[in-house]
């Protein structure tokens, strides 16, 4: 016979399935609204590119934080989420800042700050490629969003997949489209809506202000990335609402470190095929995290 702990955590499970699958269900049956084909994130970047426009994706990092957040503790130099200059998923070796800049793989480029104390580093990254013949400048512009405040930094993600947060940021003269606005939009860090299925004290809870981001009609055709553990069981259900295209997420637990960014950045750029994205993620993947190239593979979810 199971013991009585078994038999809780056995309906506690049961209760949390019924209402992912029913909150599910009220979205496809109350919404209008499909999610994006990357093809059609293809031909709005092709049509881009033919007026002179650049490429852009928007990301937001939630710095790792062994203090505020249910991470796997790492080294207080790396884990403190205050400070961006030596964080794990920023300033440290395979951090974003650190690794896209070293050997010149990106640029640093000047650019408006933000207004939003939450976000401790702005910084605005280009590269070049030749698209079809011509010159194509790709802006990246990244957030390195306090760890403290993880719940701001997904509900941004949000906000911006949505429609909802257009921006516009001024880079040597000239006025960049980010925000909602962006081709790719992009979040790394810890995956919240694991700890948000089951609290503390075993009541179910949701992020109150994700549930309430809606898609706007006008949504301009853009691809996602979310780079955190389980990201397809937890991401791609609103990403769907959304109405956006989830190019790239997890199928299990993983290190969101900057080579598997740097590789869908670039082949995001050189307009790959959604499965193409994949693979250029999972070689990177498994070149650094030496996990062998099939499990690489099984790691990344994509969508055509």
């Amino acid at each position: 016979m199971p013991d009585n702990e078994t038999i809780q955590e056995e309906r506690m499970f049961k209760t949390i399935t019924l209402k992912r699958t029913f909150v599910l269900l009220l979205i496809l049956c109350c919404s209008t609204v499909s999610a994006t084909p990357y093809k059609d994130v293809r031909k709005r970047i092709l049509k881009d590119i033919d007026k002179g426009k650049p490429i852009v994706a928007h990301i937001s990092v939630a710095l790792a934080d062994n203090k505020y957040q249910w991470i796997a503790r790492v080294p207080d130099k790396i884990g403190n989420g205050q400070q961006p200059q030596n964080n794990l998923y920023w300033g440290a070796l395979y951090g974003l800042k650190t690794f896209l800049t070293k050997k010149k793989r990106w640029k640093l480029t000047p650019a408006t700050s933000t207004k939003d104390k939450a976000i401790l580093e702005r910084i605005v990254l280009l590269k070049t490629f030749t698209i079809n013949g011509k010159k194509t400048d790709f802006y990246v512009v990244a957030d390195a969003w306090d760890g403290k405040t993880i719940n701001k930094a997904v509900e941004k993600f949000a906000a911006h997949a949505s429609g909802n947060t257009p921006e516009t940021i001024t880079i040597n003269n000239t006025k960049v489209h980010a925000g909602s606005n962006a081709h790719l939009i992009g979040y790394i860090g810890h995956d919240i809506l694991m700890d948000y299925n089951l609290s503390d004290n075993n009541t179910l809870t949701e992020m109150p202000k994700l549930n309430s981001i809606h898609p706007q009609k006008d949504n301009p055709a853009k691809s996602t990335i979310v780079l955190a553990c389980q990201s397809n069981r937890y991401f791609k259900e609103k990403l769907l609402y959304w109405n956006v295209n989830p190019l790239i997420l997890t199928n299990s637990n993983m290190a969101p470190e900057a080579y598997t960014v740097d590789a869908i950045l670039n082949s995001f750029a050189k307009q790959a095929t959604a499965k193409q994205i994949h693979e250029s993620a999972a070689q990177a993947y498994n070149k650094y995290q030496k996990c062998g190239i099939n499990s690489a593979r099984k790691l990344f979810y994509f969508s055509k």
